[in-house]
């Protein structure tokens, strides 16, 4: 289980954060281990980004909010609704891409990204197997990504955590 904290302090003008390091990989392998990667993203100058669960997707998460930043404002010292706006948007297209990874093109194949390609869409791919439409509409809606992401820090209106 990992523990990620944050408390905002100094009548609001301060925050402080801290996350355990310890990883886990789940069955088959039932391994924990602590190496010298921190679970705490630096995003902007007073800004990170805590993360639990799949730590590769949590920091390829971090990576494309941290490129979204550096072309609004350069990395420096954004507004936090900003980076929670910009996380936000950045999880829902990754999850996005790994639910046609994972599930749409791992269950109907390359002739289904030929029909993506030509602009075809899932409904009308699938119109006259209405049973694997359902299926597939489903596994989307169950599939979680299992990130769970807490943003802190201080802008010019104060200290934040989401």
């Amino acid at each position: 289980m990992t523990i990620c904290i944050a408390a905002i302090c100094d009548g609001g003008d301060s925050i402080v954060v801290a996350a355990d390091r310890m990883f886990t990989a789940g069955p088959p392998l039932n391994l924990e281990f602590e190496p010298p990667i921190s679970k705490i993203e630096k995003l902007g100058d007073a800004c990170v980004a805590m993360s639990s669960g799949n730590g590769l997707y949590a920091s390829e998460l971090a990576e494309k909010v941290r490129s979204r930043l550096k072309g609004s404002t350069g990395g420096k010292n954004p507004k936090l609704v900003n980076v929670v706006a910009y996380t936000k948007e950045a999880y829902v297209n990754f999850r996005n891409e790994k639910v046609q990874d994972q599930i749409l093109s791992a269950h109907l194949g390359p002739d289904f990204a030929n029909a993506v390609s030509k602009s075809v869409s899932l409904p009308t791919y699938l119109k006259d197997q209405p049973q694997m439409y359902q299926q597939m509409i489903i596994q989307n809606a169950n599939f979680n990504l299992g990130v769970e992401v807490t943003i802190a820090g201080c802008d010019e209106s104060g200290s934040h955590i989401y």
